[in-house]
This record gives C-alpha cells, sequence and structure tokens, in this order.
C-alpha cells in the first residue's frame, strides 16, 4: 500500500516557491509526505537548498547543453500543432491579460519591443539576416531612446539599405537618425543624409 498523499488538490495549491509565512519560515514545495503536504525551511536551509539547486542546475545544463537543447527542439517539432493550439485557446481566454502584460512589458522595455516589432516586420517581408546580433540590435535601439530623451526630438531606427529595397534586418544595416530625415528618407536609395547623420 502506497504512502498518503497529503497535498491539497491542484486547483488550490496557490503557494509559490519562496513565499514568506508570519513566522519567517519560506515555502519550498507541496510534499505528499508533509503533514499537511507543505515543505517550509528556515530562511538558512532555503537559501542553502536553493543555491544548491541554481548550481547544480547551470552545471547540468552546462554540460548537456546540446542534448537539452535538441531534445527540446525535439520536443516542440513533435507537439508544434498541439502547442500553437493551446496558445491560441490561452490567448483567446485570457485577452485582457495578456493584453495588460504586454503593455506593461513594451512600458518597462520600450527598446527591446521596439526591437522586436522592427524584427517582426523584417520577418513578415523574410528580411532577417541569420547574424542577426540582438544585443547590438538592442544597444541601437537604447541608443534612440536615449537621444530621444536628451534632445528632446524624436528619433528613429533606420533601415540604411530600405528592406523593400532588398535590405536585410542585420545591426550593420541600422542606424540611428532624427525621425523628420527618416521620413523623409523613406524607402529611397539616393536620399542623402546632412554629413552629420551620414
Amino acid at each position: 500500500m502506497g504512502m498518503k498523499d497529503n497535498r491539497p488538490p491542484k486547483y488550490l495549491r496557490t503557494l509559490t516557491r519562496g513565499d514568506v509565512r508570519e513566522d519567517g519560515m519560506m515555502f519550498w514545495d507541496y510534499n505528499r509526505r508533509s503533514r499537511n503536504g507543505e515543505r517550509w525551511l528556515t530562511r538558512e536551509k532555503y537559501d542553502e537548498k536553493y543555491g544548491k539547486a541554481i548550481v547544480n542546475m547551470r552545471e547540468h545544463y552546462a554540460a548537456n547543453r546540446e542534448d537539452l537543447n535538441r531534445k527540446q527542439r525535439e520536443r516542440y517539432a513533435e507537439n508544434r500543432e498541439e502547442k500553437k493550439r493551446k496558445s491560441r485557446e490561452y490567448n483567446a481566454a485570457n485577452r485582457e491579460e495578456r493584453n495588460r502584460y504586454n503593455s506593461k512589458y513594451a512600458k518597462a522595455n520600450p527598446a527591446k519591443n521596439s526591437a522586436a516589432q522592427s524584427r517582426e516586420r523584417a520577418k513578415r517581408k523574410a528580411a532577417i539576416h541569420p547574424d542577426l546580433d540582438r544585443k547590438i540590435e538592442n544597444t541601437i535601439f537604447e541608443l534612440r531612446d536615449r537621444l530621444t530623451a536628451k534632445l528632446g526630438i524624436p528619433f528613429h531606427v533606420d533601415h540604411i539599405i530600405p528592406i523593400s529595397r532588398g535590405g536585410r534586418h542585420h545591426h550593420a544595416n541600422l542606424k540611428v537618425i532624427p525621425a523628420k530625415l527618416n521620413q523623409q528618407k523613406s524607402a529611397r536609395l539616393d536620399y542623402e543624409l546632412p554629413e552629420c547623420w551620414a
């Protein structure tokens, strides 16, 4: 005969790892062997256990990176349609929550959000270069935000060779210029920027 499972039903499991009780104890997990199905640890024990878990996880990932990534790609490929269906269903059922989250994220990360939108537009036109460095890309969008804030005029990230004219979305094809100049340039290849922006 198996051990009695004292854990509450899944729909009643509202605690997450790291929650702190009034007495200072920290929640670790729901455990069938615990009297009430919950395992609480002292701060010291929690920090020790959590630190070990993080170190073990990093070491495991470093030692098995290729294998783990391959398995993840395989799992995704096998269940692609199912994952997409579940994602569509969740988004449809939680549209307001998703919109709130997306709006909050966009406000907190304007450069990353702009870079993602730019990538999305380029992807629709199959123009993302395989060597795109996202760190450099994000730095360029952050520069745009800093210049806009510092100088008080809007700046854009421009594709030097426009995507509509065969340019690629690559960090070497991006340049920060004033929005007014970018709008004047549009998709023209013959537009000469003033010397200070060239």
